[in-house]
């Protein structure tokens, strides 16, 4: 490479490092803690994601009457919108009452109310209330998510981030790239615990994690870019639909008809759900789409996999099942956009994915601070050597 255009590449890599660093590093590190939340919720909080005592009772309680429930530790004028249910007899069930402003600049005004009731499904009684506002890890997933600045303002902050990151790792990989493809030049750039000096082996470690965790970064970076830029997600997924098969996502039932043991509908449509798949790891309804006229339950097949599922519509009376979509049916950009929590949260193929990314992140969070601490021992040595000059 010509020296002019490297130098050019390293004020670029050294600039962009200095300005995104910190966000970059905070990024990496909310988003390494959070990951320790699904694994680790049932340890930390076992009081209110499992029962303490079993029942008879071989069905839960209607939906209608569970809702009901959580209404009354509600203020007036809150209400639930999304509904989290576990098909396993020892779990409790996870009423989400929520309403944002996203026009808000702050974390406490973003979240005009955000509650979690937990609920025990065979008695309807209330486990525990807890304010997700303040809650540990939700804190910590805002902040990967938005910095705590709400949507409108920390999602572009937290996208340019990512593109700057993105940058950073390109123009890296120039950089780490050796001179001369020898021996001695090729283990400088792969193991950095040589018998140098300190500020260089610093060098090396920055380098040489830089390098591994290329691909890793690069993945996370296009994954998290889909949440900061929804617009992304629409476009990649439109082209990635048009060069796949044409079938339809959603698979047209004609009006399955469904039992009818209870009076409302909702309750009926999530026991056939219920019926149809006791293994599954878990259901999600948003009640707020039942509120448009739009009833339908997503279950989620396998444990902690979010981009596996089936996806049932009913029809308004709750009688008959319209069309279900299936994550196995779904066009290419659709499947794609489909497993991105699962690429981006590392759980995609199981505890091994999951362990080669925590390293990963641990090795990305390095980089901004090995960077700066070059820079800074850099900068130190510059500011010595003048003042010597002057000196003389």
């Amino acid at each position: 490479m010509d020296k002019k255009i490297r130098k050019r590449i390293f004020q670029l890599h050294k600039w962009l490092g200095l300005i995104a660093g910190l966000i970059i590093f905070v990024i990496c590190m909310s988003g390494l803690v959070y990951s320790f939340y699904e694994p680790l919720k049932l340890r930390i909080y076992p009081e209110r994601f499992l029962l303490q005592s079993t029942h008879s009772n071989e069905h839960p309680l209607p939906l209608s009457q569970l809702m009901d429930s959580a209404r009354t530790v509600l203020d007036p004028g809150q209400q639930i919108t999304r509904v989290d249910l576990y098909p396993a007899k020892g779990r409790s069930w996870v009423f989400r009452a929520q309403s944002i402003d996203r026009q808000q600049l702050g974390f406490s005004r973003y979240y005009k109310y955000y509650w979690r009731i937990y609920l025990d499904p065979f008695t309807g009684k209330v486990i525990y209330k807890e304010n997700a506002k303040t809650e540990f890890f939700q804190v910590i997933l805002d902040l990967h998510r938005n910095l705590l600045l709400g949507d409108t303002y920390g999602r572009p902050v937290i996208g340019t981030a990512v593109t700057t990151f993105i940058l950073l790792l390109i123009s890296g990989l120039f950089l780490w790239f050796p001179k001369k493809l020898q021996k001695k030049q090729l283990k400088a750039s792969l193991w950095p615990f040589r018998k140098v000096h300190w500020k260089r082996r610093l060098y090396d470690i920055h380098n040489v994690l830089g390098i591994y965790s290329l691909l890793l970064g690069l993945i996370m970076c296009i994954t998290g870019f889909v949440f900061a830029f929804p617009a992304f997600k629409s476009s990649y997924t439109s082209i990635l639909n048009s060069l796949g098969h044409n079938r339809p996502s959603e698979t047209p039932i004609h009006q399955k008809l469904i039992p009818q043991p209870y009076t409302i509908p909702l309750d009926n449509a999530l026991a056939f759900c219920l019926a149809s798949h006791p293994q599954a790891d878990m259901m999600s309804i948003r009640i707020s789409q039942i509120q448009q006229h739009r009833l339908n339950i997503q279950v989620r097949l396998n444990k902690g996999r979010t981009g596996h599922f089936k996806w049932y519509y009913f029809n308004n009376q709750g009688t008959a099942v319209t069309s279900v979509t299936s994550s196995e049916n779904l066009k290419t950009g659709d499947r794609i956009a489909a497993m991105n929590y699962d690429i981006h949260t590392g759980v995609i193929w199981g505890n091994w994915s999951k362990i080669i990314q925590w390293i990963g992140i641990i090795f990305l969070a390095s980089l901004p601070v090995t960077g700066v601490w070059l820079w800074i021992n850099k900068f130190v040595k510059t500011k010595k050597r003048k003042k010597v000059e002057l000196m003389q």
